[in-house]
């Protein structure tokens, strides 16, 4: 498995790609995995938290289209997402016996059963 290594918080320039091996589990053991988009919240994935997907290809293909017009990528500007999701797969949950509290519940976009 690949893995970025950062020598420095902050420090974005001095990064590598480093190989390390895919955790294996011992019974009983669980691997829960949080990811920042919903890509396929549907697989095993515990709960996902970011900018919905569509927008964020919408705003990668406007950024494409002004690079392929002309525009030196230096002069787009920097962009925040202003939307965020949140995902919770309620099945992943219950196999792996992790109750979610009820008030993270009902601030949830979306709930995998």
């Amino acid at each position: 498995m690949k893995a970025i290594q950062y020598r420095a918080y902050g420090d974005y320039g001095d990064n590598k790609v480093i190989e390390l091996p895919v955790p294996s589990l011992a019974e009983g053991d669980v691997l829960v995995a949080m990811r920042t988009v919903g890509v396929n919240p549907l697989d095993d994935t515990l709960l996902s938290y970011g900018p919905p997907l569509d927008s964020l290809i919408r705003r990668s293909a406007y950024f494409v289209k002004r690079i392929l017009a002309g525009v030196p990528p230096r002069d787009l500007p920097a962009e925040q997402p202003t939307k965020f999701e949140l995902t919770i797969n309620l099945k992943t949950a219950r196999a792996i016996g992790v109750t979610i509290p009820q008030s993270v519940l009902a601030i949830a976009d979306d709930l995998i059963e």
